[in-house]
């Protein structure tokens, strides 16, 4: 049975853009490039420089489920995976190994 009380994911991102005045999305790669030029995000930035992964190309996020890549950090070793934010299909999880 579905909630009808629950708007869709895109009726709450454009209440969002409407009040907020941002419309759209930011490309997943402009997100990374800004990410790694900021100057108080160096320290990371050059770290991550140094980890495996650090000439992977970003793509646009997959479209798995928030219980699909909490699957999967559990997989991958992590001990405990949440999601932390969430509005409409937008959400931060954090995962401890």
């Amino acid at each position: 049975m579905a909630d009808d009380r629950v708007p869709p994911a895109g009726h709450l991102r454009a209440r969002r853009a409407h009040r907020t005045g941002r419309h759209g999305r930011e490309d997943w790669d402009n997100w990374w490039k800004t990410v790694l030029s900021a100057p108080e995000l160096a320290p990371l930035a050059q770290a991550r420089s140094r980890s495996p992964i650090a000439d992977r190309t970003f793509t646009e996020p997959h479209d798995l489920t928030t219980a699909e890549q909490i699957r999967l950090l559990h997989e991958a070793g992590f001990t405990t995976a949440t999601t932390v934010w969430q509005c409409g299909d937008d959400s931060i999880l954090v995962a401890i190994r």
